[in-house]
């Protein structure tokens, strides 16, 4: 008679047991088929007798005991240094407070059997042992490197104390995390050398996440710098921790559909900052293929060629902030191809959303955004070459349906659409103001809302320095960079405050000469277009003729530096703009009032700051 099932049915071969005694045999590491010798089975008595073959044949891998420290006896889950099969442990003694350390032990080792961490220092007493620490005393966490010290980073995640760092070497390390709450830094060697994190690698081996946590890590968790590939239930669940998830390449996952489940094939549920990763070739049956249900800081990354069987090719129901991230090339098989928004409230900002698409049919509107109610804020987007490709094909930049969202500062360009190229509304209404959009407010395709067509937008080619395009369909990536001619160029809202932090996709800040610029990037002239607009700011200061002399010659000596075609042009550029400096600081407060002084002092310096980045 088959021994394992699953919902009624037999289970299939391909199921990945192992370290259990399973009688007719099974496939799978350290399995047995041999009489388990239970003391009394007739009556019901399961626990080991001493010629059991299961004692000491469980996963020689103490650490996959997890959070279960006792045995159905409440005795310490290990006797004699291996876990046993089966429920009950052999020779066993009472473990009180389940620290995986007998009485009998607590008292070798002077720690309390009722105290499960004596020390206080996060640590298990058992685990401390293990670990060959003192669970009388507090202990500094040194930081473990593997496989230096231990070949798993299951294990070193188990006997790491809160807090320590452990640094993985470059290799491929098949098994699945389980982080249960401790809060560690997980990082390969360089986390921001891309040949180290390419070649640093968790491989889920097809089975559950590669890593799981709990929902309690906070954001002193840190994952760094890993290649986390070929997890069957999303590369990284979280399940609403506040972990931190950075430098990684997060692909080649999936998730299946089950109830309950709301996507992610690349990560699933984080809250914590999302930021630097390439998340890319992911797959989610239901919702984002790339990214769901992740409510914290989005920020920074690559989000690319992922799918969905559902809405979100790329991001699905986040409602945190998204900003500078280039979302492209994502599909969504239920419409959706870039951002699907489900009663949300993401603010969306500084993105780059390009090449995107949908299925065909009945359902696939939204080629960029899809907007499921909610009142989303999307800003400085560029929004361009995505397709809506069904039979309605709603909104190939962005589609509404009901809910409320305003859009400023954005870029809407060569999207396709049958209803609506840039931008479709149905039963909903959406604020547009101080944006690009092809086609003006005709672009637009309106069922039963209301478009407030706010001041500001305009409808002319933007002049990206170069558009990317469809070739078939392969989405070929452009440069979206705006050239000195757009009219996009300090054409945002004359009003609109960026950030203290704010930066643009390039991670330039946000605002250049006083207003914002539309899209994703902001537009920074050269050096020799800031000295030109330097030039003009001293002489409408209208300054004495022997001082507006005296400036404007080091002005011009700097324009003739770069000019000339030598290997010191900059150098000498910047000695001309030092010398502008000083004149002007020595005339302050005298012939140069305090503010122009601040003005003048400061272009120069940008123009410095220019050369010196170059």
């Amino acid at each position: 008679m088959p021994q394992i099932y699953l919902s009624g049915s037999v289970l299939s071969s391909s199921a990945l047991i192992s370290y259990s005694d399973v009688e007719g045999g099974w496939p799978g590491t350290g399995n047995i088929s041999a009489d388990p010798c239970f003391v009394d089975f007739d009556n019901g008595d399961y626990s080991l007798s001493d010629s059991s073959a299961c004692i000491n044949a469980g996963a020689p891998y103490y650490y996959l005991a997890g959070q279960y420290f006792s045995d159905l006896n409440g005795d310490c889950r290990i006797a004699g240094g291996v876990v046993d099969m089966g429920s009950y442990e052999f020779g066993s003694s009472p473990d009180s407070d389940a620290d995986l350390l007998s009485d009998e032990d607590e008292v070798l080792h002077g720690s309390a059997h009722n105290i499960p961490d004596t020390d206080g220092d996060g640590l298990l007493d058992g685990i401390e042992v293990l670990r060959g620490t003192n669970p009388t005393a507090a202990d500094y966490a040194p930081g473990i490197s593997v496989p230096e010290q231990y070949s798993s980073i299951l294990e070193a995640l188990f006997l790491a104390f809160p807090l320590e760092t452990i640094t993985v070497s470059p290799g491929r390390y098949t098994e699945n995390l389980y982080f249960r709450g401790k809060s560690v830094t997980l990082e390969c060697i360089d986390p921001l050398n891309r040949e180290v994190v390419e070649n640093t690698i968790l491989d889920g081996n097809g089975v559950d996440a590669v890593i799981t946590f709990n929902g309690k890590e906070s954001p002193t968790c840190i994952i760094r710098g890993f290649t986390i590939t070929n997890g069957s239930f999303s590369g990284i669940n979280g399940e609403g921790c506040e972990a931190v998830i950075e430098n990684n390449r997060i692909v080649g996952n999936s998730i299946p559909s089950l109830p309950g489940n709301t996507g992610g094939g690349g990560i699933h549920n984080c809250d914590g900052l999302i930021q630097n990763n390439i998340i890319s070739d992911n797959y989610a049956e239901e919702a984002g293929g790339g990214i769901a249900r992740c409510d914290g800081i989005i920020r920074k990354n690559i989000i690319s060629n992922n799918s969905s069987g559902y809405k979100g090719g790329g991001v699905s129901r986040c409602s945190g902030l998204i900003t500078e991230n280039i979302i492209s090339n994502n599909y969504g098989g239920y419409g959706a191809g870039g951002i699907y928004c489900d009663s949300d409230y993401p603010t969306i900002t500084n993105c780059l959303i390009a090449g995107n698409t949908t299925c065909g049919g009945n359902y696939g509107d939204g080629g960029g955004i899809y907007f499921y109610g909610g009142n989303p804020v999307i800003s400085n987007c560029t929004i361009i070459g995505n397709k809506a490709r069904g039979n309605y094909g709603r909104g190939g930049g962005i589609y509404c349906y009901s809910g409320s969202p305003t859009i400023s500062n954005c870029i809407l360009w060569d999207n396709t659409g049958l209803q609506g190229s840039q931008l479709a509304l149905r039963r909903g209404d959406i604020l547009i103001s101080y944006s690009d959009v092809e086609g003006g407010s005709g672009g637009v395709y309106v069922d039963d809302g209301t478009l407030d067509w706010l001041e500001g937008n305009i409808d002319g080619d933007p002049c990206f320095v170069e558009v990317g395009y469809w070739d078939g369909d392969l989405w070929v990536d452009g440069d979206y960079r705006l050239l000195a001619d757009s009219p996009c160029i300090d054409a945002g809202d004359p009003y609109y405050a960026a950030g203290a932090d704010e930066a643009d996709l390039d991670g330039n800040p946000r605002i250049f000469n006083g207003i914002v610029d539309m899209g994703a990037y902001e537009f920074l002239p050269g050096p020799v277009e800031v000295l030109d607009i330097l030039v003009e700011e001293v002489i409408g200061l209208g300054l004495q003729q022997g001082i507006e002399n005296g400036l404007l010659a080091k002005l011009y000596s700097a324009m003739q530096a770069l000019e000339d075609d030598n290997d010191n042009n900059d150098a000498a550029a910047i000695n001309s703009l030092e010398a502008f400096i000083n004149t002007v600081e020595a005339q302050r407060g005298k012939k140069i009032s305090e503010s122009e002084a601040d003005i003048l002092v400061g272009a120069a310096q940008e123009i410095i700051d220019l050369l010196g980045d170059g």
